[in-house]
Parts: C-alpha cells; structure tokens; sequence
C-alpha cells in the first residue's frame, strides 16, 4: 500500500478535499492481480490443493501474502519458502510513503493498515480517501472511516465493491476525474 498527499476529489458530483490518498499496490497500482492469482493457484493445485479463480478471489485477494502462506501452510501442511519481489520503478514516487501488513497486528479487513498510514503522514482518517480494488480492502477503508474509489474492473466484481462511502469505476482511466487535481 502506498500513499501520496492529495488535496481534492470528485465524487457522485460533489467536490470535496482530501488531505491524503491511499492506494493499494497490487491490481490498483501495478496491474499484477490476476497474473499472482493464477501463479498462486497454480503453486497450490501443484501442492494439492485445487481452487477454482472465485475460491482464489474469495480466500486470498486484498489479504497479506502472510496470510497466503499461513492459510497455505495449515492447509496443507508444508512450509513454503518466501517470494521474491519484483521491481515496477515506483519506488522514487513513493518512497517513504509505503506502508505493509507487516507494520501492523491486523491485516485487511481490519482498518489498522490505513489507520496507521494516516497517522503516519499526520492526516485525520475523515481527511482521507483510499483507491482499492479489494472486498477486504474497502472493508478495511470503510472501517477506518475513510472515503473508498473502488476499483471494479479488476478481479473482484464491482458489485461485492459497491456500498456506503464507495465510489465505484471500472476503468482506472476515470480516476482521474474522481480523484481531481489541485486545489479548489
């Protein structure tokens, strides 16, 4: 999860400021959501254990890769060795402003991830807007009290994404005009 100041958004018509915008990485910012799943669902089908995509989306997706393996592990019954990550070039624009399940006791659906962003970067939880495209996550966003762009033209319908304090788009090329630049 990464994070930059934003002053303002755009949403359902009505033009309101946020202080700070949260963004999730995977399937928000890098298009790498459906690629992980399928690795991850093939890994587990080549361990024995078989999960059709809607049982991969439903377990794992907008949870941390912790629970990935812990989930896998007790499943299962075997340890699994950690995943190396990949490089996008984001780091320059984010850096210092990256946030990781890791850093906190609860991962997503609680609120704690986003919580501890915002203090962090000394923003107000109601001063902050978070762009996700997961069930968990927008749970998550909910429960800190944050406003939600959720993002359903990934691998979770926008249908579960849909609800109070959401604004769904299906195309990140409306973002933009959701989450508008510069100051009123």
């Amino acid at each position: 999860m990464t994070s930059l100041p934003h002053p303002q958004s755009v949403a359902a018509g009505v033009r309101r400021a946020f202080d700070l915008v949260i963004f999730d990485c995977d399937g928000v910012l890098v298009d790498s959501e459906s690629i992980a799943i399928r690795v991850d669902q093939r890994v587990l089908a080549d361990l024995g254990w078989e999960l059709d995509l809607d049982e991969m989306v439903e377990r794992f997706v907008g949870k941390s890769e912790a629970h990935f393996v812990a989930e896998t592990e007790r499943r299962l019954g075997v340890r699994l060795d950690a995943d190396p990550l990949g490089q996008t070039g984001l780091l320059p624009t984010f850096e210092g402003r990256i946030f990781s399940a890791s850093e906190v006791d609860r991962g997503k659906p609680a609120p704690d991830l986003f919580l501890h962003a915002a203090r962090t970067l000394g923003v107000e939880p109601a001063g902050c807007a978070v762009v996700e495209d997961s069930l968990y996550g927008v749970q998550a966003a909910r429960a800190a009290g944050m406003h939600v762009f959720a993002f359903g033209g990934g691998v979770t319908p926008a249908a579960r994404l849909a609800g109070p304090g959401t604004t769904v788009f299906r195309h990140m090329r409306e973002l933009p005009d959701l989450i508008a630049v510069g100051r009123p």
